[in-house]
């Protein structure tokens, strides 16, 4: 994780500053001059293309997720194929020509990108596990088993229950969803977890990829006071983050850029 100071030319000339926190090059090759999280400055190169490689439907500088200048270093769902090569960005059975295209769709919202985002978390669908926001992964409501999420309505709504809050099959209940609040989120390398009327000596945090993987986890704790999370070993992408407290749990998603 770092930041970008300017951008340069082949011949080492200033084209750009980080006055804004913005860049708005053309397409080609350039140098970026960037300092890490320890203060360390060193240039890398950079292409800026806009071309949509995968044909998605999203040109390749809008998979730039954290906006580094760097397309290889944006991989939501940690597949090791970075999003501008991966045509499902976030690994929930929905491929990410669907998960923008708002045909036949109830549209919640389309965020600052204009791009799909039905549960209205400021992340988009192409890069949202968990699309309607009801604390079950989009790929966990494929109820007939078929690998596609797109065509369960188990309500025979006529909206696909993956975009639909409040129907499922899922026999848990998060109980404690709304218990517990993560801040920053996004967040850059650590959150803090505070706690609403929940009184635990032996709460568990558990922090998950989209796939499943256990990243981390903090094991008896009291929910007396806040509980700082140290994240910056976690790459750029969407986690889970889990609380549980005997047989009930509650689920959030973190965005870490």
């Amino acid at each position: 994780m770092y930041t970008v100071l300017e951008v340069l030319d082949d011949n080492i000339t200033t084209v750009a500053t980080n006055s804004s926190g913005m860049f708005h090059l053309p397409e080609g090759s350039f140098i970026i001059e960037v300092m890490d999280i320890y203060g360390c400055l060193f240039r890398k190169e950079i292409i800026i293309s806009y071309n949509d490689t995968n044909n998605d439907g999203i040109t390749d500088n809008e998979e730039d997720v954290n906006s580094n200048g760097v397309l290889d270093d944006d991989d939501t769902d940690g597949d090791g194929i970075p999003d501008y090569l991966d045509d499902d960005d976030d690994n929930d059975g929905v491929d990410t020509k669907g998960d923008i295209d708002t045909s036949g769709k109830v549209v919640a919202k389309i965020n600052d990108e204009n791009f799909l985002d039905t549960d209205g978390d400021d992340i988009p669908n192409h890069r949202d596990m968990d699309d309607d926001g009801d604390g079950i992964p989009t790929i966990e409501e494929d109820y007939n088993g078929n690998g596609d999420p797109t065509d369960d309505d188990i309500d025979n709504s006529g909206v696909a229950d993956y975009l639909e809050k409040g129907v499922t099959l899922s026999v848990q209940d998060n109980t404690l969803t709304n218990k517990f609040s993560l801040f920053p989120n996004p967040a850059l390398s650590d959150i803090t977890v505070t706690f609403n009327n929940l009184k635990s000596d032996f709460l568990e945090i558990s922090v998950y990829t989209i796939r499943g993987s256990e990243m981390l986890t903090k094991k008896e704790i009291n929910t007396n006071s806040p509980v700082t999370i140290d994240i910056s070993s976690l790459a750029t992408g969407i986690y889970f983050v889990s609380i549980k407290n005997g047989d009930d749990y509650g689920v959030k998603k973190l965005f870490v850029k």
